[in-house]
C-alpha cells in the first residue's frame, strides 16, 4: 500500500473550492487507486508507512530528507507526470521487496 501525504497548504493552494478539491482527489485516485491519501503532519502511528510519497510546496522539499517528495505549487501536466513517475517507482520498490 502506498500512502500519499499532502501538505495542508498545498491542498489549500490547489483546491480553492470544493469542486477543485473533488477534482484533485479524483485525479489522485485515478493515478493509483490502491493508494491512500492523508494530510501532513504524519498521523501518529507505531510505524510510519514503508512506501509513502509526500506532496509539499516546492520551497519545502528540502525539509524532508530521505523521503520521496513531489514539489507542487500547482497541479499541471508536469506535476502529474512527476507524480505518476514517483508512484511507478514506489510500485516497483514494493514488487522488488515482495520478491525478496
Amino acid at each position: 500500500m502506498i500512502t500519499v501525504y499532502l501538505d495542508p497548504s498545498t491542498l489549500a493552494m490547489l483546491c480553492e473550492c470544493m469542486e477543485d478539491r473533488d477534482r484533485f482527489v479524483r485525479t489522485m485516485r485515478s493515478f493509483c487507486p490502491e493508494a491512500s491519501l492523508a494530510l501532513l503532519p504524519f498521523q501518529p502511528r507505531r510505524r510510519k508507512p514503508k512506501h509513502r510519497l509526500l506532496i509539499v510546496p516546492t520551497a519545502c522539499q528540502q525539509d524532508y530528507p530521505g523521503e520521496m517528495v513531489v514539489g507542487c505549487d500547482r497541479f499541471d501536466l508536469f506535476e502529474k507526470t512527476t507524480l505518476m513517475g514517483c508512484i511507478g517507482l514506489l510500485q516497483m520498490r514494493i514488487r522488488l521487496a515482495a520478491g525478496e
